[in-house]
């Protein structure tokens, strides 16, 4: 029988002494449940085991993609769009190592389309499935070279179609 039920047993049928060893027992062992080892870390290098603190989230700077290199990531994604995400992202983060690669993973699912804009021609073999296209908002940040012909009047009549409402 486990000695945790020896206070349900009659007085006379419990060991000599059980009570002072369950007290000592309760004193050696930590605070945790009986099933987990208490364990203490120690800090490399020191002879004390002191607890390692872990480090607060909020002392990280932000890795976010900024406002200054956004346009750079708008010129490689290009008005013809990109079949390889994780290959432009992940050079991306390379180029611009104060980036994270989920920061520029959410930046680039926002700033790309799969509908392929009326003004960029259709590629001349099949396209990958998982092509994607910039949204012709972002058309603005790249250089006016590398814009499509007409598209701002195309956008223009697209928001003007979108505001007025029938009356």
């Amino acid at each position: 029988m486990k000695p945790a039920y020896y206070s349900l047993l009659p007085e006379d049928d419990r060991p000599i002494g059980w009570r002072k060893a369950q007290e000592a027992r309760k004193k050696k062992s930590c605070s945790t449940p009986t099933k987990t080892k208490c364990t203490s870390t120690s800090v490399k290098g020191s002879s004390k085991t002191t607890p390692l603190n872990k480090k607060n989230a909020s002392k990280k700077p932000p890795k976010a993609v900024s406002d200054e290199i956004l346009p750079e990531l708008c010129k490689r994604i290009g008005v013809n769009g990109t079949s390889s995400k994780q290959k432009l992202i992940k050079k991306f983060v390379d180029d611009f190592p104060n980036t994270s690669v989920r920061q520029a993973t959410i930046k680039f699912s926002e700033i790309v389309t799969k509908t392929i804009p009326r003004w960029v021609s259709p590629p001349q073999q099949k396209r990958p499935l998982h092509h994607v296209y910039l949204k012709p908002a972002y058309y603005s940040l790249i250089l006016e070279d590398d814009r499509p012909i007409g598209w701002r009047k195309a956008q223009e009549a697209k928001e003007k179609k979108s505001c007025s409402t029938p009356s």
